[in-house]
């Protein structure tokens, strides 16, 4: 965003702003799907429940319900993108810049949503340093993309867009070779109809995935504070700024209590 405020002024920064309600929507939707399974997908496997292959259907529940809702949400932003970025706070001064930085955006959009379920997935299957390089070589390969491409390239926010999409590719692609390594235990199974009482679509599980992270409390309000502050901090409200700075407060008691159940789950479950 600085390097777009210096290259584009003003107009450039306010334009981001307008984006981050996006960024909060696909992030919890991934951290919602990630966080939730792989809880599950490590209690299965310390309680002694692999041998059944009960945990591997808690993994394939999270990749399927990651590809639904990414492929709802990546329809969602391509068919609606006008009006959401509208009520996301940008004006018609700012629109085409916002567009211009969506333009490849949208062409990985899901790979935010995948990232966030495999980085959770591949801590809890032995692999905590794959995943923080994951994060880390996309997070480095967009700050140094960014530079490259909006000054060197002279591309502009078109330039800062494209930093963050090859970004979040580079992060998709080195969490993948985990797959191709001998400690990856992740397997997708096929679905099938269980017998007797407990007789239910194994897609149903995708239910208990998600209600793992909502009831915990985490990441839905994580979302609705930081979605609505951002909308209200963005349309000149005079008390946006005192919002977003209790925005920043909350999403951080939330994203730190989170992050410690799920260690702390890991710990106790996987390990054991």
């Amino acid at each position: 965003m600085a390097m777009v405020g210096q290259y584009q002024g003003p107009d450039g920064t306010a334009a981001l702003a307008a984006v981050a309600p996006v960024w909060n929507v696909i992030y919890s939707i991934g951290l919602l799907v990630g966080i939730g399974g792989s809880v599950i997908f490590s209690t299965k496997r310390g309680s002694g429940m692999s041998a059944d292959g009960e945990d591997e259907q808690y993994f394939t529940a999270a990749v399927i319900g990651s590809v639904v809702l990414a492929a709802l949400a990546w329809v969602g932003l391509i068919l609606f993108e006008r009006p959401l970025l509208m009520f996301f706070g940008t004006d018609e001064t700012l629109l085409a810049l916002t567009q211009r930085y969506m333009i490849p955006v949208k062409v990985v959009f899901p790979l935010f949503l995948f990232n966030q379920m495999l980085a959770a997935f591949l801590r809890n299957d032995g692999a905590p340093a794959l995943a923080t390089l994951g994060v880390l070589s996309g997070g480095i390969f967009n700050v140094l993309g960014d530079w490259f491409f909006v000054f060197p390239c002279d591309m502009g926010v078109y330039g800062a867009g494209l930093a963050t999409a090859l970004g979040s590719a580079v992060s998709f692609l080195v969490m993948l070779t985990h797959f191709a390594s001998r400690k990856n235990t992740l397997r997708l199974v096929n679905f099938e109809i269980a017998q007797g009482k407990d007789r239910r679509w194994k897609l149903f599980l995708l239910h208990h995935v998600c209600l793992a992270a909502v009831k915990k409390g985490q990441y839905c309000p994580f979302f609705i504070i930081s979605t609505l502050s951002g909308c209200i901090g963005s349309r000149g409200n005079p008390g946006g700024k005192a919002v977003c700075c209790g925005k920043c407060t909350a999403q951080a008691a939330f994203q730190g209590n989170g992050e410690r159940y799920h260690g702390t789950a890991a710990i106790q479950h996987y390990g054991n």
